[in-house]
């Protein structure tokens, strides 16, 4: 009787460790059957399983042996992968020589989740670089559009991005690059959104999202209130009040007047508020002086301020105006008298 000989097809998951495989002929024979091995690749590859070359004997009498080929365990997600045993006949009685078999290869590894990084920057730093990443490496690339949207941060703050970017079959993560502005105006940390779209690849999760955190470079405004030299006939007196940098939000300054060697006679009191806007780094204050005909000295008086709103460093500046005379200097003169000698005085201006 002629003997056939084959291989069962095997399952194995790649964390077993080995794929034993089954190597038989149909019926006993009374002689060994020799049987050389040999494995070749299909979608599984070398990394998946252990190149194997070997011989088995099934004894007379029996009718299967296993060979045991070892599986890689690997932390890449990944289908189910196949790869080939194939046998040659070297000694016996069978009725085929060429036998083949599949050894399928399961895969343990969990489907990959994709997500974009949540970074915080200094606007100075010119981009911010925002990582796109699965958990775990995958066999295929996995590829991401990328927009980003506006949040308290807007186009002034960051260029908007639209971009694809692709982790490379094996790798965990790239990077996105996008540009940030450094501007000059003091403002709170601002975010803005980075959005994905995965295109293709395999992953549990198709629409991640990141936020960036843009963090301010700028020193918090100072406010002033200008010190200003008047003629008393120019009418007002305009007062500079002022931040050195511009801020993100209005700035509120009350302001009062207060007497010094100027009195209420010189100017008026004034209380006012003025806002410096967003933006913007000064706006003027008119205090009406007064054009008396009386030669003084030069007078002051003081422009107060608080800050009742905005970011500043400071809420209490003040500021000193000063009211030049325009009268000219007192001529003193003795007038020239003419007397009745009876009339007992000489009254001399």
């Amino acid at each position: 009787m002629v003997l056939q000989w084959y291989y069962r097809r095997v399952t194995v998951d790649e964390g077993a460790g080995t794929a034993s495989v089954p190597v038989s002929i149909d019926v006993p024979s009374s002689v060994d059957t020799v049987v050389e091995i040999t494995t070749a690749t299909g979608t599984a590859g070398a990394s998946d399983y252990t190149t194997t070359t070997t011989t088995v004997t099934i004894p007379a009498g029996s009718t299967s042996v296993n060979v045991s080929i070892p599986v890689t365990d690997d932390g890449i997600d990944e289908p189910n992968e196949t790869f080939t045993v194939n046998g040659n006949v070297t000694s016996g009685n069978t009725s085929n020589t060429d036998p083949s078999g599949t050894v399928t290869i399961t895969d343990n590894d969990g489907t990959p989740v994709v997500t974009i990084g949540d970074v915080t920057v200094d606007e100075g730093a010119g981009t911010a670089s925002v990582p796109v990443s699965i958990d775990v490496p995958s066999s295929v690339d996995t590829v991401v559009e990328i927009t980003t949207a506006t949040g308290t941060a807007g186009t002034s703050d960051y260029t908007t991005t639209t971009t694809t970017v692709t982790i490379p079959a094996g790798s965990t993560s790239v990077n996105v690059s996008i540009p940030v502005t450094d501007d000059t105006t003091d403002e709170p940390n601002e975010t803005f959104t980075v959005n994905g779209n995965v295109t293709s690849g395999n992953t549990s999760n198709t629409d991640p999202s990141g936020t960036v955190t843009i963090t301010d470079n700028d020193g918090t405004p100072v406010v002033t209130i200008g010190d200003v030299t008047v003629d008393e006939g120019a009418g007002t007196a305009s007062v500079p009040v002022s931040i050195d940098v511009p801020s993100s939000v209005d700035t509120v300054v009350e302001i009062t007047t207060a007497t010094g060697t100027a009195g209420t006679s010189d100017y008026t009191t004034t209380t006012t508020t003025v806002t410096i806007p967003a933006g913007s780094t000064s706006v003027n204050v008119s205090i009406p002086v007064t054009d008396d005909t009386t030669d003084e000295p030069n007078e002051t008086f003081t422009v107060n301020g608080n800050v009742t709103s905005g970011n500043t460093s400071n809420t209490d500046p003040s500021g000193t105006v000063t009211i030049t005379d325009n009268d000219g200097t007192p001529v003193v003169t003795i007038g020239d008298v003419t007397v009745d000698e009876g009339a007992g005085t000489a009254s001399v201006p």
